[in-house]
């Protein structure tokens, strides 16, 4: 072997020896402390500040009403920074993780099928969560008041959101609600301001009460086909929503639906709507245009238009009932009414 040869196989040597030597010399995070949380779940807190879930099946639920002691890991509760919720878990119990100032990072394991009620909420600076493709279920208040959250992204498994699942996160841009919910409960991303982009996927049925009121950067939302309930006050005081297409299986527009919409300016109806509740869309002071896609005029609350000026505004219907309309209680309301 010639002598460059044999000094780059020297050089490589002592560089190897030399990584070993530093991965060797890396020093583990000291446990601070550890226990169980569920009946083959164990928790470690390290120095790093991070708390580690593994094993399998479900956590324990606690009761955060109460600040329960017996949340294992509450007088850490300041300290950490970092949740690891490993391969193996089944579920996060209800109010595991509810108030911790600092933590920042949550990784969630494709095993997990549930995320309690209350895991997160609170957590004022956790920032990104990806919810994995095994969830199925968002519980009440997951995370409730995670002002600091700016990006959620949503496994295609999950089916239900419950109520007040992101309510209050206040720093949130946008949404993607994925094809396999079916449930958007009540007041699920209710106070959301600075959303302004939310897509409903093509199978969710229903989108609960107050589900979406007072997004007030929300500027436009298409209610898809698949959905047939939307409880009262879905939309109310969306101030920026300027344009709102309801679909075609929606039967009843509820009760203060669209109230206080105040820049609210287009409205299409979709051809189920059979019935149209008080104050739907009060105070929508803006309203220009509503076009009504069933050619039997919905019945309607004489209310629902309540401190709109229905003469300023154009209603379009299908031609065939166009002398329908402008003979019926309430429709006749309108001004102007035209042909689609």
């Amino acid at each position: 072997m010639n002598r460059p040869a044999l000094l780059i196989l020297v050089f490589a040597a002592l560089l190897a020896s030399s990584c070993v030597d530093k991965e060797e010399d890396m020093p583990v995070p000291e446990i601070i402390d550890s226990g169980t949380c569920g009946t083959n779940l164990t928790w470690v807190l390290t120095e790093d500040s991070t708390l580690t879930i593994s094993g399998k099946g479900a956590m324990t639920d606690y009761d955060i009403f109460f600040y329960s002691p017996d949340i294992p890991w509450y007088n850490y509760l300041s300290q950490i920074a970092t949740v690891n919720i490993q391969k193996g878990v089944t579920t996060i119990g209800n109010g595991a993780f509810y108030q911790c100032p600092r933590l920042s990072t949550v990784t969630i394991s494709g095993s997990v099928k549930t995320i309690g009620r209350y895991v997160f909420a609170n957590c004022s600076r956790l920032s990104s969560v990806s919810i994995g493709n095994g969830v199925t279920t968002i519980k009440g208040a997951a995370f409730e008041n995670c002002s600091g959250l700016s990006s959620v992204i949503i496994g295609n498994s999950v089916k239900t959101i419950e109520f007040c699942a992101f309510q209050g996160c206040t720093g949130l841009p946008s949404i993607t609600i994925p094809n396999s919910v079916a449930t958007i409960g009540d007041n699920a991303f209710r106070g959301c301001t600075d959303l302004s982009s939310v897509t409903i996927g093509n199978n969710v049925t229903t989108i609960g009460s107050h589900a979406f009121a007072y997004c007030t950067s929300l500027s436009s939302i298409t209610i898809s086909n698949s959905v047939m309930d939307i409880g009262f006050s879905a939309f109310a005081h969306c101030s920026g929503l300027s344009s709102v297409t309801i679909g075609n299986n929606v039967t009843t527009i509820a009760a203060n639906t669209f109230s206080h919409c105040s820049n609210l300016s287009s409205v299409t109806i979709g051809s189920r709507v059979t019935a149209i509740r008080f104050d739907a869309f009060r105070y929508c002071e803006k309203l220009q245009t509503i076009r009504s896609l069933n050619p039997v005029p919905p019945a309607i609350d004489s209310s629902a238009f309540s401190f709109v000026n229905t003469q300023d505004v154009t209603l379009y219907v299908p031609a065939a009932s166009l002398i329908v309309y402008k003979t019926t209680e309430v429709w006749n309301y309108f001004g102007k009414i035209v042909p689609l």
